[in-house]
């Protein structure tokens, strides 16, 4: 299945018992030690053991908050019970709490320092907390005193898997399969990494093992139901949501996952009621919400989705994936004067003037582009806006943004005095003196054709894919090399999107993947040459905190641009002085040199980003003198004895001495996937 699904499954029915407890207790202990041979129901409900059992049911089914209650009350009537405790523990390790986690399994080791149970919950929540190598002694400890303790191995595996190191992960499961044949972790494990992995036939087969054995597990129906959908089974999806269902029917997961199916084949009214089923049983599921919003999207009901995305939000305010689908929704849907775009650009200006009073002028320059893009005609707005950049050294750009507030009629005092002044400061700019106004300059940038990878991505909410692929061509229109795609498109395979490209005869194409969990966001982009279909370069990008999705996207986009071999058009010459379609905004510096080559000479290389030409045909060089926002003037010198040099030649940064082959990025730890398999007990 996609990861991204929070899985729960029901927990061994027996009850662990605990080593030690404090002597005063003495009398209490062998009270439980007894009443643990009696049937639950002969517990009074006030019992510690009631109210554990009660808790463990209730985590069982997916009510941690009600499970924290009921543990909490048997832990205050019986301070020393360690069974409560590491459930305790346990269901805050799966919250993601792991400071809170790691107290209470800390505690149960002071009540129980030879449990072994306490010491492997304590290693996994170090795993959680990023602390691989702790974890590793802990359980390297385990292991050579017990070294067939299944759950000791299975915790290693998911050290590996936490750092990275698959491939270990893998011996180690196969390993532990050897000492207990159809182990339900181990089999679905596997089947979960070659998925991930893209080994289909692998993961199938672990699948079918996992069935065999456990086909009575709710999650394990559910999570062959999601490598189906994966897979494009659609009904093969349906058919094991739906005996998930029938073992488990309160089952939230195994609805959406019927859900997505229906969403995929274009069933909206049933995505629609399917999500209010799944509300009706959570109503803090945000997936839920989402899919809801989106079927109403599909079915015209645009403004329900703002609200319904407005409530997700009211649950979550920092999600940031429903806010970038709700202003996509208002951009593509909403008229311009509607004033629910003024609303939500208000948000971006706040958080712009925030980065403002601290310098931090690059961050509120995206939120405020942002702002303008969900309300272009808001003046305060532009007003800000301007005066970032300028204070970012673009006072071409400035005005431009500001002029647009004058045509439209929306200029007040403010602005039209901030407009004679930006004339002043560009007087003596180099536009002025070549008389162009360098703002509506042709520019020559690579066109980019975007696409969404549906399999390689892991999101916390389903169809989120396309709307995150749109925030970042909407990043790429502020770009001075890369031209925005018309078209976004979601494919299955690599195949598709070279068609694609081709067809579109674009420079190259972009495709991109996605992997979330509730604290970290991870964008992955593999670049192609639409010519040949052959790969040129991978990116990734890891964020976690706040506003990772849009700090991980802007990044993306630095580290690509960076990588882009710089190229321009000679715009007019006279004499030795020439003007070129480049300037600051490219990262021009001055007495930098350019080589010129004839128009149709230069090529792009077909394995790496670096042009290809032929030494004689370099026309000349041109050597930066004069630098304004979008042009630039130098010097022009000839190559040989004859001037062949015209406007219309193409100027470009010689990079060949030192580039160097690009090697992959070293890979970021699938944390999507270490989160599925946590989740399975």
């Amino acid at each position: 299945m996609k990861p991204g699904y929070r899985i729960r499954s029901k927990p061994d029915s027996h009850i662990p018992f605990f080593s030690r407890v404090p002597c005063g207790l003495f009398l209490l202990v062998l009270a439980l030690c007894a009443a643990r041979e009696l049937p639950a129901q002969e517990f009074p409900p006030s019992h510690p053991v009631s109210l554990y059992l009660q808790g463990r049911e209730a985590a069982a089914d997916g009510d941690y908050y009600r499970a924290i209650e009921l543990l909490r009350e048997a832990l205050s009537k019986n301070p020393a019970y360690l069974d409560a405790e590491l459930a305790l523990a346990g269901i805050y390790f799966q919250l993601e709490e792991y400071d809170q986690a790691l107290e209470l399994a800390n505690k149960s080791l002071a009540l129980s320092p030879a449990s072994v149970a306490a010491r492997i919950l304590h290693g996994r929540i170090l795993v959680g907390l990023g602390d691989i190598q702790a974890a590793r002694g802990s359980f390297e400890t385990i292991l050579s005193s017990q070294p067939n303790n299944i759950e000791a191995r299975l915790a290693m595996a998911e050290l590996d898997i936490a750092g990275g190191k698959n491939r270990n992960a893998i011996n180690e499961y196969l390993e532990t399969l050897q000492i207990a044949p159809g182990n339900r972790k181990a089999l679905l494990s596997l089947a979960l990494i070659h998925q991930a992995a893209g080994n289909r036939e692998s993961a199938g087969t672990y699948f079918d093992l996992a069935l065999r054995f456990h086909g009575d597990s709710p999650l394990t129906q559910l999570l062959a139901g999601g490598f189906y959908l994966a897979e494009g089974d659609l009904a093969a999806a349906r058919q094991h949501a739906g005996l998930a269902l029938n073992l488990n029917p309160h089952y939230e997961e195994a609805y959406m996952l019927l859900g997505q199916a229906d969403l995929q084949e274009g069933k909206y009214p049933s995505v629609y009621s399917i999500s209010d089923t799944v509300l009706k049983l959570n109503r803090n599921n945000l997936s839920a919400w989402y899919l809801k919003a989106i079927a109403a999207l599909h079915t015209g009901k645009h403004q329900e989705t703002i609200t319904l995305l407005r409530t997700l939000l009211s649950l979550e305010p920092e999600n940031e994936i429903a806010r970038i689908t709700l202003e996509d929704t208002l951009r593509e849907f909403f008229p311009i004067e509607d004033s629910q775009r003024g609303e939500f650009a208000e948000y971006h200006f706040v958080r712009g003037g925030r980065f403002m009073e601290r310098n931090l002028f690059s961050r509120a320059y995206e939120e405020y582009r942002r702002g303008l893009q969900i309300n272009p005609y808001s003046v305060e707005g532009r007003k800000a806006f301007a005066d970032i950049v300028q204070k970012l050294g673009f006072y071409a750009r400035s005005y431009a943004v500001l002029q647009f507030l004058q045509t439209q009629n929306l200029a007040d005092t403010a602005v039209n005095e901030n407009l004679e002044m930006g004339a002043s400061l560009l007087e003596d700019r180099v536009s002025r003196e070549w008389n162009i106004d360098q703002i509506l300059t042709p520019r020559r940038k690579f066109n980019i054709s975007l696409f969404f990878d549906r399999n390689a991505s892991g999101l916390l909410h389903p169809s989120s894919g396309l709307y995150l692929t749109r925030y970042f061509s909407d990043l790429l229109t502020g770009s001075s090399l890369l031209a925005p795609p018309g078209l976004i498109i979601e494919v299955k395979n690599y195949g598709e999107a070279f068609q694609e490209a081709r067809q579109r005869a674009s420079d190259y194409f972009l495709v991109l993947g996605f992997a979330q969990t509730t604290r970290e966001f991870v964008i992955k982009a593999d670049l192609y040459l639409s010519r040949t279909g052959g790969k040129i370069d991978s990116f990734q990008v890891y964020r976690t905190g706040n506003d990772r999705v849009q700090s991980s996207m802007t990044r993306m986009l630095a580290d690509l641009s960076a990588r882009f071999p710089l190229r321009g058009d000679l715009l007019q010459r006279e004499f030795e002085r020439g003007l070129i379609n480049l300037g600051l905004a490219d990262g021009l510096r001055e007495d930098e040199e350019l080589l010129i080559i004839s128009k149709n000479s230069l090529s792009l290389k077909y394995d790496r980003l670096e042009f290809s030409w032929q030494p004689q045909d370099i026309l000349g060089k041109l050597t930066i003198k004069k630098l304004d926002d979008l042009v630039a003037e130098g010097v022009i010198e000839k190559n040989g004895f004859f001037d062949r040099i015209n406007p219309g030649d193409t100027v470009f940064r010689d990079t060949s001495e030192n580039q160097t082959t690009s090697q992959p990025p070293p890979p970021i730890p699938d944390r999507s996937l270490y989160k599925m398999i946590q989740g399975i007990q």
